[in-house]
Formats: C-alpha cells, structure tokens, sequence
C-alpha cells in the first residue's frame, strides 16, 4: 500500500510537470531519443548532481567568479547532462578565479565561446564528488569509495514477490539512496561482481553476479524505494558484459513481420554484425514468415545468430511462434539467450498464460545451447552496437498492485508485458510496449518522464484502448509500429482518440501496420 501511495503521489507530481510544459502533439518537436547515448540523469528540473547556484549563462565547471558572457554550449539554466556536483559557490574542476589562462580544463579565458571541455553534453571532467556516477554511452561508473556495506536483511522489508522463474523481488520503502549504495557495497564485498551499473532518470540500477547467483538491486527516487532481487540461477545465463563483435556493415533496423491476424506481434531488430534481437513472434503458424524473414535480412540460410529472444507475456498472439519456430528451425539457428518475466505461478493461473511459468522449460529445448534470462525493471545489456534496457517488468507493478482497486479482480494480464527499448551508440531509439496497459504506463510516466522520449514505437496492444495518449506524449515517436490490420486500426470506439491524437501529430512521420513486412532503418533523429 505505501508503494502504491507513493507511487500516485510522484504520479502526480509529474503529469503536473508535463501539463506545465508544452506537449502539445500538434507542436513541432524533437523526436530524436537524446535521453539515450550517454545516459545522463535526465533530471528535468536538474535537480540531481547540480544542486549549486549555477545558474545564468555559466553552467558546467566553470567556478570562481567567471566574469564575461561565456557564452558556449553552456548557456541557460544548466539544463541537460552536466552530471557534476557544482554545488555552493561551484568549486568544481576549475577552482581558479577564471581569470587569465585559467588553466584548468576550460583553457580559455571564459569569454567568448569558451571552447574548452564543457561543449556537448558537458561529460568533460566534471565527476564531482560523494560518490555521484559519471555517465558514459548508457552505462554509469559506480563509486563506493568510502561507502559503508549495509547487508540487506537489516533493512526494514516491505513486500516481496516471487516470479514464475523463483526470481524474488524485495521491497525497502523510504530508503534514502546510500541505502543502495551500501547494499552495493555489501555485495561487492562478498564477492560479486559488478555486471552493469546504469542511471535512468534519477534511478539507480546496478547488476551482481557471483556464479549462478545474481543481485539486482535498484532504487527508484520519486519512491524512495530500494528494490532487491534476488536469483539462484539467472547468473550463468546472463549475456557477456561486452559483446566480442561491436561493429559490422548491416545497417541497424527494426522489421514488423506480415501477419494476416486482425492481432499478433513479432519484430526482428538487426545489429551491425547481422545478429539479430527477436521480440514475440505471434501465433504459431507466423514461423515460417519469421524465418523467411531472418533469411531475407541475413542474406542466406546459414549462420543466423539470434543474440537475444525476449517475450514479452503469455498471450496466444505473442509467444507459439517461438514454439513452432524451435520445432521447425530451431537446429538451424544459433539461439543465446530468452529473456522473459513471467508473473507468479498464481497470478499466471493455468493454460496458456502459464507456458512462461512451465512450458518454455520444454519449448527452449529445441534451441540448442539457448539459456532463459529473467529478466527485471533496470537491467541493461549490450548487444554488438546496441544497447538493451528494460525499462518494466511485471513484478514491479504486481508486488504493489495485484488487484483492482485492492478488490478480487487480477489486474489486467496485458500488464505482465515486459517493455524494453533498444538504441545504438547515437542514441537512436526503438521502444517496445508488448500489450502494456495504463497501470504500466502510469508507473513509467512516474519512473521515467522524458526519458521516455524514442524514434520508434510498438504502439501497445495493437492500438487498442489500453496506454493513454499521455504516454505517446512523452514518447514523441516519429515512425509508429501498429501490430493490427487495416480493419482493426480503423475499429471506432477502441482507442479511437489516441489513434486520431498519433495520426495528427506533428512527431508522427509514419504509421505502420502488419498487413505487409515492413523494415525501417535506424537514423538521424526525425525533426
């Protein structure tokens, strides 16, 4: 219940910002993903590391007095991703009066467009301090100098909830973020080791892995939650760090497979190297137009990597094409790794809606050498040039709302979709939404806000009345994925609004449906 609470209230505290701000969808905007690539704070009030008094046209780590306009790439209010301290009197880098040859890194004399390190997204040297990460293509750097180890159990344990896969998810409610940092310093010191630290708009998330053992451990700031998960396994199926391969002459691109249904899903996302990311896949019978499609893109039969398959839930139009596909070409492909989250067994309920919980045991086996990864809200993997971030998994809403209006009713079980998104080094984007409804929506609203922002986007539930315009808002696509038909596109009544507010708006470049493949490249960011 807290969580939850806490939840409506930073809820509420950023829609209030979004209405403050101009979304207008009819507005011309930026519909370029720049809350990718570097992976900065995001914060935006830049509320984070910047907390000084820097404000006026002398942002970064210009400190002392800074006379002249300097009026560089570090104008304004300090906005962006300056992830220093520059608090107080902003005694950061360059501690001198900024007079002279000021010698620091800025090496001009703070007129003029005071060329020096602080241009572009101000990374520069501008770490500060108190263990505040400095942020790099998507991945942070994780400083517990000085931190004090807390072992978890000492904590004040609020929910937890256990998965399909025996992952456990714990929840700390009011955990200040040393919490984090000294959870993190407990398993560094026991033995694990750090698998990918990464920042997401103020939230935390670190990854540990000891063996077979992983720790996920992530702290959400508009909750001030700390959240620990906890696996006996998923750490010998977890991707390597750093992918062997980074670089290759495909071009990077997203493809909607045919479908002939009214629904269904699948999507094949090609790196460089010519590997490839699936996710879903639709029904059973689609197999042969996914291999037909892999084929095409990889220009022969032969030697097709799938780096990773991640399903996003158990709905009948999403996951038997991974079934038929193994049973059919599973020897003849190279699969790695199945990222999935089922629900508990309970909220999974029996049949279809619990192959993830059961059946894929069998089902991967098709797949030689494949491995299941459970995957959880934070977790970020690197795949040849791109990156792949989670950004929800069901747990996270289940432990704080399984029901209706706390009533007998199962929250929708669309809500068990994973949502993931997938960018390259220039922080182009692709955002998949699998059939997220509006409890998902709202809490990543609250979790990410205009980090949210993306090039590319599977449009939820195959267009249907569930993820709220407010959403698409902040998402600012420009080419839009409808995994539906004609007909069910032009159904009145089923999200007709959102579907009219999309097809108006001045980000909306394109609108894609299923009835035929479509492939779309990764590129410059749409104006």
């Amino acid at each position: 219940m807290k969580k939850l609470i806490a939840l409506l209230l930073c809820l509420a505290f950023a829609l209030t910002a979004l209405v403050a701000c101009d979304f207008n969808m009819n507005n011309n905007g930026d519909s370029g993903n720049d809350s990718n690539g570097d992976n900065n704070t995001n914060d935006t009030n830049n509320s984070g590391d910047n907390t000084g008094d820097n404000t006026g046209d002398n942002a970064g780590d210009n400190t002392g007095d800074n006379t002249g306009d300097n009026t560089g790439d570090n104008t304004g209010d300090n906005t962006g991703d300056n992830t220093g301290d520059n608090t107080g009197d902003n005694t950061g880098d360059n501690t001198g009066d900024n007079t002279g040859d000021n010698s620091g890194d800025n090496t001009g004399d703070n007129t003029g467009d005071n060329t020096g390190d602080n241009t572009g997204d101000n990374a520069g040297d501008n770490t500060g301090d108190n263990n505040e990460p400095v942020v790099e293509n998507g991945e942070a750097t994780l400083n517990l100098e000085g931190v004090n180890p807390i072992r978890y159990t000492t904590l004040g344990k609020d929910d937890t909830y256990t998965i399909g896969g025996g992952d456990e998810l714990m929840s700390f409610f009011e955990e200040p973020f040393e919490s984090f940092l000294g959870v993190c310093k407990y398993f560094s010191d026991n033995g694990y080791e750090l698998y990918r630290y990464n920042i997401m708009n103020g939230n935390h998330f670190a990854t540990y892995v000891k063996g077979v053992r992983l720790m996920h451990i992530y702290w959400i700031e508009c909750e001030s939650e700390l959240n620990i998960v906890q696996s006996t396994k998923s750490g010998s199926a977890i991707p390597p760090k750093e992918p062997a391969v980074t670089t290759g002459t495909k071009t990077t691109s997203v493809t909607q497979i045919a479908s002939h249904e009214i629904n269904g899903m699948g999507y094949v996302i090609e790196l460089a190297d010519g590997s490839f990311i699936i996710s879903d896949g639709g029904y059973a019978h689609r197999a042969d137009e996914l291999w037909n499609t892999l084929v095409d893109l990889h220009g022969s039969e032969a030697g097709i990597v799938i780096r990773a398959w991640l399903i996003s839930h158990a709905h009948g139009d999403h996951f038997p094409a991974f079934t038929s596909f193994g049973e059919k070409y599973g020897s003849r492909v190279t699969l790695e790794t199945v990222m999935i989250c089922p629900p508990s067994n309970d909220h999974a309920g029996s049949g279809a809606t619990a192959w993830l919980n059961s059946t894929i045991i069998n089902d991967i086996k098709n797949y030689s050498g494949a491995k299941i990864l459970y995957v959880h809200t934070g977790m970020l993997f690197k795949f040849c040039n791109v990156w792949l971030e989670i950004l929800y998994t069901p747990d996270d809403l289940y432990i704080a709302e399984p029901y209706e209006g706390y009533g007998t009713t199962m929250i929708d079980f669309n809500n068990t979709s994973v949502c993931f998104r997938v960018y390259d080094e220039t922080g182009y984007s692709a955002l998949f939404l699998g059939d997220a409804g509006d409890s998902v929506a709202y809490r990543m609203i609250a979790y990410y806000g205009d980090y949210l922002k993306s090039d590319m986007v599977q449009i939820s539930h195959h267009g249907v009345e569930d993820f709220p315009l407010i959403g698409y808002r902040l998402i600012k696509a420009a080419i839009l994925f409808y995994p539906c038909s004609q007909s069910l596109y032009d159904t009145k009544g089923r999200d007709d609004d959102v579907r009219k507010a999309l097809a108006s708006s001045a980000y909306t470049k394109e609108i894609i449906l299923h009835e035929t493949r479509q492939t779309r490249a990764f590129g410059t960011h749409a104006k």
